[in-house]
């Protein structure tokens, strides 16, 4: 059971971190698109280091204090199928495992649910 999918921020070809969701797996590339938007990641696009912490509390904010739900990891964890690929260096974000492309990221993407299963 779960909505797993992970965010994997990397630069320049090096290795980077996995922010992985437990239930949130349909609705992070909206998240993401969201929290890219708000002025702090705007103006840290380039700055791998805080943008990803920037975006991880974008994706715990209704969750602190828990013990499960969100993670961090240099592997992929479960919900390897999708994955939000964001590449701060070339500025180049592609979503893998989703039945749409970043720029048409919908502002409901449950819609879609029954062509991602």
């Amino acid at each position: 059971m779960g909505d797993r999918a992970n965010v994997y921020i990397h630069e320049n070809g090096r290795p980077g971190v996995y922010l992985y969701t437990h239930w949130d797996g349909t609705y992070l590339p909206r998240l993401i698109k969201d929290a890219l938007q708000t002025p702090r990641a705007q103006n840290r696009l380039t700055d791998t280091a805080y943008l990803t912490r920037i975006l991880f509390e974008e994706m715990i904010k209704n969750s602190l204090g828990e013990e499960t739900g969100y993670g961090i990891s240099a592997d992929v964890q479960g919900g390897e199928d999708r994955i939000v690929d964001i590449d701060t260096y070339n500025c180049i974000i592609t979503l893998f495992g989703y039945p749409f492309e970043w720029d048409n990221v919908p502002v409901d993407p449950y819609a879609y649910e029954d062509e991602i299963w």
